[in-house]
């Protein structure tokens, strides 16, 4: 699938849709997904256990200091704009609100086409310790791998970077496990949070929408942090 890129003007990002066509793909143990599915509320920040009577904190207090703004960026590995985002918005959030001890940037998986598919496996390919640097790496070089003949054999030398061999990726694409674990996370973010287009993204359970730029993003973080009390 190839996408037009169109100039973002004023540092509002484009997103790359589905163009209204309905997807279907079979994950293995659950059946074929049709993307376009009923919308389902998510919590919007992750909390952890009560830290108990012994360390002097009432419930709230407990809850609060283990609050968490989850952010989160649902993109496309072939997604050109998500390309521009990686490059010209995510470095000003990470020297910005992401520093905040108390925010969490996740990336989640929604490929819009096979090729996505296969470099989202290929990135899960080490473990969660490799997946970010991965990815970051896959967007770096995407105008590399996506545009030669070849284009799985420009994955495969991306993912040697971090000594992920032929073998080893080879096998990784033939993993019935990892590709439904892609799968399964690109139909719970369309699900939740009618995810429909990349890049796309969730601050504490909420999909922003208009213009994805720096302003907006952490005009919306700040409006989390405030409301839990961080």
């Amino acid at each position: 699938m190839r996408f037009n890129i169109s100039t973002p003007k004023k540092k509002a990002l484009v997103r790359t849709g589905l163009g209204g066509v309905v997807l279907l793909m079979l994950i293995a143990g659950v059946g074929f997904v049709a993307f376009g599915g009923t919308n389902e509320q998510a919590p919007g920040q992750a909390s952890g256990q009560a830290l108990g009577q012994a360390s002097g904190q009432t419930a709230t207090q407990s809850s609060k200091q283990n609050s968490r703004v989850v952010v989160e960026e649902y993109l496309s590995l072939t997604c050109p704009h998500c390309v521009v985002f990686h490059r010209e918005i995510y470095p000003k959030l990470a020297e910005g609100s992401l520093q905040h001890e108390r925010v969490d940037f996740v990336y989640r998986d929604f490929p819009l086409d096979r090729l996505a598919l296969q470099a989202a496996v290929l990135a899960r390919c080490g473990g969660e310790t490799l997946r970010d640097k991965l990815i970051g790496a896959m967007l770096e070089r995407q105008h590399k791998w996506m545009r030669s003949e070849q284009p799985q054999e420009g994955l495969f030398a991306v993912v040697a970077l971090v000594g992920i061999d032929r073998a080893r990726a080879q096998a990784c694409l033939e993993d019935e496990a990892l590709e439904r674990a892609v799968l399964e996370e690109q139909l719970a973010g369309q699900k939740r949070y009618k995810i429909s287009s990349t890049p796309s993204i969730v601050v504490a359970g909420k999909n922003l929408s208009g213009a994805l730029n720096q302003k907006n993003i952490e005009r919306a973080i700040e409006k989390s942090l405030n409301a839990e009390g961080l």
